[in-house]
């Protein structure tokens, strides 16, 4: 006889224990996984590329494209030998947002159009055209006791052309006085259109004659460039002289061009790489000599936007109240702010579109390489550019600082 098994309670602290058991065995489906803790953010102000900063190489230029791969050229005044005998050559590395650094032109690339021979020069600015995926480099060299600046076209497989600016008209309209004067590169940027604008400078002041006498002409002006170095001048200024040879009856000439300077406050002065044209075309200048940054619209109009001519200074403030000191470079971003890379105080200046000026980068009077939180510090800085994002980029001695700004 098969016995009959009685029913039993099984007690809820038994089935409770055995739960957990079979818990800590198998796992439970609705179990909470363990809390992953994230990286710490990085930093506003960040240090790139410290490996390119050596004897050969001094950061100069600065361009970012698309994709953020960031240019940075060579600002030594005579870092590599010519390469040929009718051959400059320019250093341009490409360097990650990691940081790591990687050669892009040297004395090994190919050259086409190099033209007479002059000294390696500074490579001071890089402008990048997305469309054309076309890199630009101001190559400012030194020939016999003047500088000597041309554009270097760069394309994506690294071949680099030769682009001068053509000679401009002049309007002085009296001879001996020349009718056109050949002018040089001082200053890049690339319009809304993917067009590329120069800002150049020309003098022309040849030996005096006794039959032709003494003369003199100086030009300086913003233009569109198109592949031949010819293009449209929307802004210039000029000035010149003629005094009578002995066979000269008319007397001593002058001119200047426009007439009334009185928008600008006077001549614009030096130039050291300052110029950007905003989405609505608008170009921005930065008068390096005078602590001022002039505001040309597309149809020539010029005011000034900020600063006080001649004062220099660091003071935020609104249009003529704000000071710079010796600012060059600039970039305009998306809304039309004006950054600018005032290099006496060692700082980033931004400008509204409404002329409000503020410091957002670096600390005035205080030249050193500093990172981590805003507003970090410049040392001895050169190049600044701009990404797609707003990220600023400028170059220091020690290498590329990088900044997110609020």
């Amino acid at each position: 006889m098969i016995p009959i098994l009685r029913s039993f309670r099984v007690h809820p602290l038994c089935l409770l224990i055995s739960g957990v058991l079979l818990s800590a065995c198998h796992g439970s489906s609705d179990s909470t996984p363990a809390p992953v803790t994230p990286p710490p953010p990085e930093p506003p102000v960040k240090l790139l590329g410290e490996s390119m900063v050596g004897k050969q190489f001094m950061p100069g230029g600065i361009a970012v494209d698309a994709a953020g791969t960031i240019y940075v050229g060579n600002g030594l005044p005579a870092q590599l030998p010519p390469s040929g005998p009718a051959e400059a050559t320019i250093e341009v590395v490409k360097v990650s947002q990691t940081g790591t650094v990687s050669p892009f032109i040297n004395q090994t690339s190919i050259y086409t159009g190099a033209g007479p021979a002059v000294a390696p020069g500074q490579v001071v600015q890089l402008v990048f055209n997305s469309a054309s995926q076309t890199l630009y480099a101001l190559d400012m060299g030194m020939d016999s006791s003047y500088s000597l600046g041309v554009i270097r076209p760069i394309s994506a497989a690294g071949v680099v052309g030769t682009l001068r600016l053509a000679d401009t008209p002049t309007h002085a309209n009296y001879s001996p006085v020349p009718t056109t004067i050949a002018q040089r590169p001082v200053a890049l940027a690339i319009g809304p259109d993917g067009a590329l604008h120069a800002y150049g400078t020309g003098y022309h002041a040849p030996s005096s004659t006794p039959t032709v006498g003494s003369y003199s002409v100086s030009f300086n002006g913003w233009q569109t460039v198109n592949p031949d170095g010819s293009g449209r001048l929307v802004y210039s200024q000029e000035s010149g002289h003629s005094s009578p040879g002995r066979y000269d009856p008319r007397g001593p000439f002058t001119y200047t061009y426009p007439a009334d300077l009185g928008a600008t406050a006077g001549r614009l002065g030096r130039n050291d790489g300052g110029l950007a044209v905003d989405s609505a075309g608008n170009g921005y200048i930065a008068d390096t000599a005078r602590h001022a940054i002039i505001k040309v619209t597309p149809t020539g109009s010029a005011s000034m936007f900020a600063g006080a001519v001649t004062e220099a200074g660091s003071a935020d403030g609104t249009g003529t109240a704000a000071r710079f000191n010796q600012p060059t470079q600039l970039v305009v971003d998306k809304v039309a702010n004006v950054f600018v890379l005032d290099r006496g105080n060692a700082t980033v200046r931004r400008i509204t579109p409404a002329g409000v000026v503020t410091t957002v980068l670096g600390v005035a009077g205080q030249a050193q390489t500093k990172t981590g939180d805003l507003p970090g510090g410049l040392g001895a800085p050169m190049g600044l550019a701009m990404d797609a994002d707003g990220r600023l980029y400028v170059t220091v001695d020690k290498g590329v600082v990088r900044a997110t700004l609020p």
